[in-house]
């Protein structure tokens, strides 16, 4: 087992959901990594990154000490200050503030399940695996929750158990040996959001294989009201343009025929995913067809802003804040 684990949260997402959720998160880890401590006797180091220029570190801090506990964490708890630094920067700062073996990113929004980090911390413990991502489900308390749950990326929770090969991860339930991370970062770009699919591309690349804990799970939110929903659609978007020209034939991919094939394929791929989600989420007839319905505005005014991005590439980038 690693004798050092740094788990790395930025606190940007924290700024964008409910205070409530990264103070389920904390609590909820710090239960966690005291009684994988006891047994194992790893010596755990929070680091919390944040932007000072976006929030006082008494938010973060205060936060950290009304729910964690600092005097009983088995380890050390520091605060990363990143002025003008983003989500993925954030991360990647977090990882190069530490030497520990293992480097877990969690987010500050998503809430573990029970034995999350044993489940986590067992598999990267396997001489095979380098890089392991955990599952990652939509959380089902708000109407916007289950509205997106069934056409979003995330997958439901299984509720299954097991280490498999995966050809991607998330970037909020992560764990990577540490000399994966000296050689590979999730870098800058002039992106909201990519990196990580850019980064797991360049580690299969180098023939580092990603693996999936499937029990390693923890719930994430949807977007907090409408609004953030709209960003959201703006931001992917911005982001589908951003990297699709950056590929071969990016022009023709990025362009506004390449986002209406998407658009097609994207509204009836929601169908078929509302369709065989309903029955697992549980979600009722009209829930189901309103999730289908927001999921085709969502498609809708993703391309939209492809357009936007295509002719005007820093338009969106400048006016529009995540």
């Amino acid at each position: 087992m690693p004798s050092t684990v740094s788990i790395v949260i930025e606190w940007e997402n924290a700024l964008l959901s409910d205070v409530g959720r990264a103070r389920q998160m904390l609590s909820t880890l710090g239960e966690q990594a005291r009684a994988y401590a006891r047994t194992h006797n790893t010596r755990f180091e929070l680091l919390v990154a944040y932007d000072p220029g976006e929030i006082d570190i008494a938010v973060p801090r205060s936060t950290v000490e009304d729910e964690l506990d600092p005097a009983n964490w088995p380890g050390e708890v520091r605060y990363v200050a990143a002025p003008g630094l983003h989500y993925f920067e954030q991360k990647d700062l977090g990882a190069a503030s530490t030497g520990a073996e293992v480097v877990v990113f969690l987010d500050s929004d998503v809430v573990p399940d029970a034995g999350w980090l044993g489940y986590m911390l067992d598999a990267i413990d396997r001489p095979d695996v380098q890089v392991v991502g955990g599952h990652t489900y939509l959380a089902q308390d708000k109407l916007l929750d289950r509205l997106f749950s069934g056409f979003w990326f995330f997958e439901p929770n299984p509720g299954q158990a097991g280490v498999t090969r995966a050809g991607h991860f998330y970037a909020n339930n992560v764990a990577f040996k540490r000399e994966v991370l000296e050689r590979h970062r999730f870098g800058r770009a002039d992106s909201y959001r990519g990196q990580c699919i850019e980064l797991a591309r360049r580690l299969e690349a180098d023939g580092i294989t990603i693996w999936r804990a499937a029990d390693a799970a923890v719930s994430h939110p949807a977007p907090d009201g409408l609004r953030h929903a709209l960003i959201r659609a703006v931001c992917q978007g911005h982001d589908n343009v951003y990297w699709r020209r950056r590929r071969p034939l990016g022009w023709l991919h990025a362009s506004p025929l390449g986002g209406a094939i998407r658009l097609l394929r994207s509204i009836g791929k929601n169908g078929a995913t509302v369709l065989s989600r309903t029955r697992p989420l549980g979600l009722d007839p009209l829930t189901a067809v309103g999730s289908f319905a927001f999921g085709a505005g969502f498609a809708l005014v993703t391309y939209g802003s492809e357009i936007v991005a295509y002719f005007a590439p820093g338009l969106i980038r400048k006016n529009v804040q995540m």
